[in-house]
């Protein structure tokens, strides 16, 4: 699966940029910008629009995959958290939003 910290740090190969200028940009210290690249510390949401914009990527896939990563965090119990997933989809599809 892609995460967001392989998405950023693909994207920052692919462009040529160093992470020293994403640190500026994003007003963090390298050490955190480099954490959140390896998922060693989750990113914070308000990141996700500067982030899209600096490596021109799809704002929706990008917060889709932080989503995906914070998610992934929380849960601790893989069975349990497929039938909660499963719960979850079912709701979103009742409430109209699973589309």
């Amino acid at each position: 699966m892609n995460t967001f910290g392989s998405i950023i740090k693909a994207e920052l190969e692919k462009q040529s940029l160093l992470l020293r200028r994403l640190t500026a940009e994003l007003d963090i210290d390298t050490p955190t910008s480099s954490k959140i690249e390896r998922r060693e510390k989750p990113a914070k949401s308000v990141y996700i629009d500067k982030l899209a914009t600096i490596l021109d990527i799809d704002h929706g896939n990008l917060n889709s995959l932080w989503l995906a990563d914070q998610v992934l965090q929380v849960v601790t119990n893989k069975k349990q958290a497929l039938v909660a997933f499963d719960m979850v989809v079912q709701e979103l599809k009742t409430q109209g939003n699973g589309k």
